[in-house]
């Protein structure tokens, strides 16, 4: 991935320092800088530089994204909220990207990290739910069972033995750990 950005922000600057993969290249945009790329993001606060940013695109046959409201774009990004494997995104189908920011943001202030353990647990034990429950409509019963009593604030609150516990009586007194060994012995949950 190559960034052209004479001014990096402090995030961009964070994220070119863990990922080998980000060259930065710190200079204004040129023509000519989109030649070899499938995909480009215009995603500046200059409409001048976007609309020439898309221009290089398209003679580059580069796909396009524009932050912005240029109408030449191939696709557009959603707003997304990660809580590990939990990928939530949202998108106002290009209307307004700052609306569809605002509406995940309200999200990530009511799904906090525990969603994220949720996952990572229910994925640790899904070959024993499946020997437990025979068919998906009893799976999802049951997990919602799980949701219900409330193991999702169970993890928010750190009480991690008492959602063990909750789990395992779902999976039939089997506790998660023999569960995630069934599933990957790579997989540990503390």
């Amino acid at each position: 991935m190559i960034v052209v950005e004479p001014t990096p922000s402090a995030a961009l600057l964070e994220l070119h320092a863990r990922f080998m993969s980000i060259a930065l290249v710190r200079r204004p945009f040129r023509g000519g800088d989109c030649e070899g790329a499938m995909l480009v993001f215009a995603c500046t606060d200059q409409a001048d530089v976007q609309s020439r940013v898309a221009a290089d695109a398209r003679s580059a046959g580069a796909l396009l994204c524009r932050a912005d409201d240029g109408d030449d774009g191939d696709f557009m990004s959603a707003a997304v909220l990660r809580r590990q494997e939990l990928c939530v995104a949202v998108s106002c189908g290009g209307a307004s990207p700052v609306l569809g920011a605002h509406v995940r943001d309200i999200i990530a202030a009511a799904i906090g990290d525990e969603y994220g353990e949720a996952v990572r647990r229910l994925a640790a034990v899904r070959s024993r739910l499946r020997l437990s429950y025979a068919t998906p409509s009893e799976r999802a019963a049951a997990v919602r069972r799980l949701l219900d009593a409330g193991w999702i604030r169970l993890l928010g609150r750190g009480a991690e033995d008492e959602a063990d516990t909750l789990l395992a009586s779902l999976l039939g007194e089997v506790t998660v750990a023999e569960a995630a060994h069934e599933v990957d012995p790579c997989i540990r949950i503390p």
